[in-house]
């Protein structure tokens, strides 16, 4: 009968050494979690794992980047830079290079800047200081779009300078550094150049934006309408400005070699039937928002160049092709290349 106690009372002691063991276990293992460990597109995108382009919001934060989940956050990057340079659209069709017209203006300040513009001319501007055009566009006509003007330079409402119906004109700074020759407006609700049904423009050298507080304004840098034909290269888009670069109904834009950055809204928006619109190695960083494309793009497409994975962020519902591009963060802790 001892014997059988004993057996008993030794069999319950057991259990419960198990027993203690186990919850033990449990109470001491790592927990892990989604915030922790992020390994889906889920933790960049929010619920919205597919990327496409309907309204499509992604951000990164660069405090996620820091600590030990350094690697984990890379690895998940690379994973949605990986699905965002595989599709979206056709690929742009590169352009004919332009050719400058043989006349040949140079000048020195913003006044003559502005009474050089028109078709058939190349503009060499030779400054040390700034083309500051915020008064010398007060002295323009205001254009009206209902009655059909001839064409012209022009201002408009918002005190812009408006290029309206010019063919073949090149405007470029002499130096190749464009930051010796800035155009600038200190309108904040202007954009600082607008064109209008215009064909074979050129930019070269430039730096262009606003002299207003960083985040003031309510204008864009460049905005073509209805312009075909373009090049901008080897220029600064810069904010203060809502767009880098806005596009409505234009066929044919090429820009290259060039830095868009600090834009407070997008650095490129393209609407409206927008056709073969090609952004190649160029630096996109530090603006609000990255792209926008509407449905009736066609052909737009960003090929090898260098974008802040903040500017990985794609809206509306139109085509956008990453091509060869390389990501990184701004501080130097995330460097992909596809």
């Amino acid at each position: 009968m001892k014997s059988t106690i004993y057996y008993v009372f030794y069999l319950l002691s057991c259990l419960m050494l198990c027993c203690c063991h186990e919850s033990n276990t449990i109470e001491n293992t790592p927990k892990t979690s989604k915030d922790n460990n992020p390994s889906s597109l889920e933790t960049l995108f929010g619920n919205d794992t597919t990327t496409h382009h309907n309204n499509h919001h992604s951000t990164w934060n660069e405090d996620d980047n820091e600590g030990d989940n350094e690697e984990e956050n890379e690895e998940d990057i690379q994973s949605a830079i990986n699905s965002m340079n595989t599709h979206f659209g056709e690929p742009a069709e590169d352009m004919e290079p332009l050719k400058s017209a043989s006349v040949i203006l140079n000048v020195k300040n913003a006044e003559e800047f502005i009474f050089a513009l028109g078709s058939d001319v190349t503009i060499i501007i030779d400054s040390d200081e700034d083309i500051d055009i915020t008064e010398i566009i007060k002295k323009l006509p205001e254009y009206n779009y209902k009655t059909n003007m001839e064409p012209g330079i022009y201002t408009n409402y918002e005190e812009t300078l408006l290029l309206v119906g010019i063919t073949n004109l090149t405007i470029q700074g002499k130096s190749e550094n464009p930051e010796r020759t800035h155009i600038a407006t200190q309108t904040w609700y202007a954009d600082v150049i607008s064109t209008y049904k215009c064909s074979n423009i050129q930019f070269r050298n430039l730096k262009l934006g606003h002299k207003v507080e960083e985040g003031g304004c309510d204008g864009g840098v460049l905005y073509l309408d209805q312009t075909n034909n373009v090049e901008i290269d080897n220029c600064k888009l810069y904010g203060c400005g809502v767009n880098g670069l806005t596009l409505s109904k234009c066929d044919n834009i090429n820009v290259t070699n060039t830095e868009i950055y600090k834009c407070s809204d997008y650095a490129m928006s393209a609407a409206d039937t927008c056709n073969n619109v090609l952004l190649k190695n160029c630096n996109i960083w530090g603006c609000a928002n990255g792209f926008f494309t509407d449905k009736d793009v066609q052909r737009i497409e960003l090929r090898q160049c260098q974008i802040d994975v903040n500017e990985a962020q794609v809206y509306g519902n139109g085509p956008l092709r990453f091509t060869d591009t390389e990501w990184y963060q701004k501080k130097g802790r995330l460097k992909t290349e596809d």
